[in-house]
């Protein structure tokens, strides 16, 4: 393979690092791009690129992460006998313009490079022995891609449960696909052109920021090229409904089975039907007994758009 001259840039701070990360796609970013990623879209992504989203503040989760990187890496060399250097700059490869690696560690005497991560218990049970979150392989794969590695190393801590390592070979094929999907995906941001929308809550979230703003028009424009879409919506709500009816039913019915009993078994499936306690608040009784106390801080006020749709009548 062709060694390719790589450009290392060193961010000043937080403020530079962020501005560089913007300005391509990041390791985390591939998986997004592949699908992988549950709370982020290809859409909401493109929105953060074009600079559309306020910046995350860095939460706990996030700190101890970054916190525990050294330890991590600590870990992968009492495991594993490979000493391992710090890599501070973002790391780019002209072969991919558009690609940027913020790599963890390298691995000393090898072409090699380590990502390191911190993960809770809960979130690791979701995983047999041998697997590990295929979001994290999308993102050593990045990094493979830009740095030329020939392997990568994943060492993943799980709070009070363990330390696992797993090593990851380069795979031509796979890294020309994910390279494939990226510049694809960095077209979208290059021309500002949306990309395709995907029913994800991350992409309902997206459209919500993209036009929070936006001076509202109340006149009616003509959709064109929507009635096979429309027609399509309109059978999938009745299709939703005539399944919502079939789903209640089979709950009622295994209700009438239980009866008094909260908690019912058939050879595959548990079922249970156990009281809980919900408590509401009235404001409105609040302001009778106490007229004197101004309670309309106390409200939270929020403005959305609310999309509903409907048949013409006499259209065809």
């Amino acid at each position: 393979m062709k060694k390719e001259k790589l450009t290392y840039i060193k961010p000043k701070d937080r403020k530079d690092w962020l501005e560089i990360r913007r300005s391509g796609i990041g390791g985390s970013d591939a998986a997004v791009i592949v699908n992988l990623n549950k709370y982020r879209s290809p859409y909401l992504l493109w929105l953060d690129k074009l600079g559309q989203l306020e910046e995350v503040e860095q939460n706990e989760a996030m700190r101890q992460g970054s916190d525990l990187e050294a330890y991590v890496a600590k870990r992968f060399t009492e495991e594993t006998g490979k000493r391992v250097r710090r890599r501070a700059q973002v790391i780019k490869n002209p072969k991919y313009p558009w690609a940027l690696a913020n790599v963890d560690r390298w691995i000393i005497g090898e072409n090699a490079g380590l990502e390191c991560k911190t993960i809770n218990k809960q979130y690791w049970q979701q995983f047999e022995d041998g697997e590990f979150p295929s979001h994290y392989y999308i993102q050593c794969l990045h990094y493979m891609a830009i740095t030329g590695a020939d392997k990568y190393y994943l060492a993943v801590l799980v709070y009070q449960e363990g330390f696992h390592v797993f090593e990851f070979t380069r795979d031509e094929e796979a890294i020309a696909d994910l390279m494939q999907a990226e510049e694809a995906f960095w077209e979208y941001v290059k021309t500002e052109t949306p990309p395709p929308v995907d029913g994800t809550k991350a992409t309902e979230e997206a459209l919500r920021i993209q036009y929070k703003d936006k001076e509202l028009k109340e006149d009616s424009i003509v959709l064109y090229g929507l009635n096979e879409e429309a027609d399509r919506l309109e059978e999938l709500k009745n299709e939703k409904k005539r399944i919502s009816k079939e789903i209640a039913t089979i709950e009622q019915d295994i209700k009438s089975n239980l009866g008094e009993y909260t908690i019912g078994e058939t050879d595959r499936f548990s079922f249970s039907w156990k009281p809980q306690v919900y408590k509401t608040f009235k404001p409105d009784e609040l302001a009778k007994d106490y007229p004197d106390i101004d309670i309309s801080k106390y409200y939270n006020e929020s403005v959305r758009r609310v999309f509903r749709s409907k048949k013409l009548k006499g259209r065809k």
